[in-house]
């Protein structure tokens, strides 16, 4: 138990109060001062730079059931971070809140029957698409790079694990895009088990519940949770994440290394994004074994490594898909779409895509996180274990958005990075109820407000 005392609402309200002005600035010198001009328009909407949103308010009746379930749930929160709930009865609690709070929320402007209909807006861009025309899916896999540019346009920068798991779907549900919604829901919430059980490898029992329930208050997961295939990644990252807080353990053995390197291979055959979950893990077990100097990280790290290139290896030449090449081709297909999206003005939007690519990555994440994970940066710095987390998850962040990888988007792409400052977040400082209550209730009043007057597409 902590000897610290408890952050209580008073202390907190003023950094709250203060990262909403500094969101609310960001957008300001988007729209004011950088003039981001590589996101393209919807329906003759401009983007709400640097999110790729835009204004479209909405007042449905469907608005009060988001609003009544986060009620309920903020008199909730203290007893499920609460001693007396057991184990199983949190695990429960956290799965019945990721299963209906991003669906409450979709009903802000959307009817039930419109669920997985995000994947329709744009024809022929989405995996949807590409889900829908596979006929045999090993023959999909084993030729996916020759296929590649015949594919969607998310289908021609990404592997074939996206298209493959709505392909799955379809073949049991149908090709319905509630079907796909719901499947897309199911996963985000084992995500957010997968993600609770590996706080508790690094936290205690208190903050390890407390870090969960912040990612079900951060806007982006709970908007995309249901209508984005970013949904799927995330709860893969998740996975990554279990296994190498379970690899560094004191109790590890020499398998949670091997399903370290198994789990980054199944990120990386759904999304490219997980060579930067891959840095991630080496940051982080660079800095852990820094402090440590034990001979266990750098074992664990090699098992893992040695584990992802027989992964790499079995499915290349059991499965015919070649990783290494599928990323060789969907380079060039990005570089082609891009180039003809924005062509010429790359070259000058540096700056501006990463100021953008920090802000909409922050805005995502929102009031609950952010507030806590800046607060600590002092405490994180100079607290050994928090240390690594800290370090390692700037330094990653740091590559995201300011490597050249991304162009915006960053507040639904970058949303499998969202556990890292969440668990910072809840190892700052031992919050008091009413402080988990307040952030909790903020981060919800933010997500509400945006679904309200932001049409996200996803």
């Amino acid at each position: 138990m902590s000897l610290r005392m408890p952050v209580t609402v008073r202390t907190l309200l003023p950094w709250i109060l203060g990262t909403a002005l500094v969101f609310v600035t960001l957008i300001a010198l988007d729209r004011g001062v950088l003039h981001t001009g590589v996101l393209t328009p919807f329906r003759g909407l401009e983007p709400l730079s640097p999110l790729y949103a835009f204004w479209a308010p909405v007042f449905r009746p469907g608005a009060v059931i988001f609003v009544l379930l986060a009620l309920s749930r903020v008199f909730l929160i203290p007893r499920l971070i609460g001693p007396r709930v057991t184990t199983p009865g949190f695990a429960a609690g956290l799965l019945i809140m990721s299963l209906a709070l991003p669906p409450a929320l979709f009903l802000v402007r959307d009817d039930p029957v419109a669920l997985g209909s995000q994947f329709l807006i744009y024809p022929g861009e989405e995996y949807f698409d590409d889900a829908r025309r596979i006929v045999d899916l090993k023959a999909f896999i084993r030729h996916h790079t020759e296929l590649a540019p015949q594919l969607s346009l998310h289908g021609r920068t990404h592997p074939p694990g996206f298209a493959a798991f709505l392909s799955i779907v379809g073949g049991i549900a149908g090709p319905s895009p509630v079907a796909a919604g719901v499947a897309v829901l199911l996963v985000f919430a084992g995500g957010t088990l997968l993600a609770w059980r590996a706080f508790t490898l690094v936290l205690d029992q208190r903050a390890a519940r407390i870090a969960a329930l912040l990612l079900l208050a951060a806007p982006s997961l709970l908007d995309f949770a249901c209508t984005s295939m970013d949904a799927v990644f995330f709860a893969a990252a998740c996975l990554v994440l279990l296994f190498l807080f379970r690899s560094l353990s004191d109790a590890a053995r020499w398998w949670h290394g091997v399903l370290t390197g198994l789990a980054l291979y199944v990120a990386m055959f759904c999304s490219f994004s997980a060579a930067l979950l891959g840095l991630f893990v080496a940051l982080y077990g660079a800095v852990f074994w820094q402090e440590r100097r034990s001979r266990q990280v750098p074992l664990q790290l090699s098992i893992a490594f040695v584990s992802f290139l027989a992964a790499y290896a079995a499915v290349r030449y059991g499965a015919g898909f070649d990783l290494w090449e599928s990323f060789r081709v969907a380079r060039v297909q990005n570089d082609e779409i891009m180039g003809a999206a924005i062509g010429r003005r790359a070259v000058g939007e540096y700056v501006p895509t990463t100021l953008g690519n920090i802000g909409a990555f922050l805005i995502g994440t929102g009031l609950a996180i952010v507030p806590l994970f800046a607060r600590g940066v002092r405490r994180a710095l100079e607290a050994p274990g928090q240390r690594t987390l800290f370090l390692a998850t700037s330094a990653t962040l740091v590559v995201m958005c300011a490597g050249g990888l991304y162009t915006l988007e960053t507040e639904r792409i970058l949303m499998f990075a969202m556990p890292w400052l969440a668990v910072s977040a809840a190892a700052a400082a031992p919050l008091s109820d009413s402080a988990v209550v307040l952030v909790m209730g903020a981060g919800w009043v933010q997500a509400f407000a945006m679904e309200m007057f932001l049409f996200t597409l996803w």
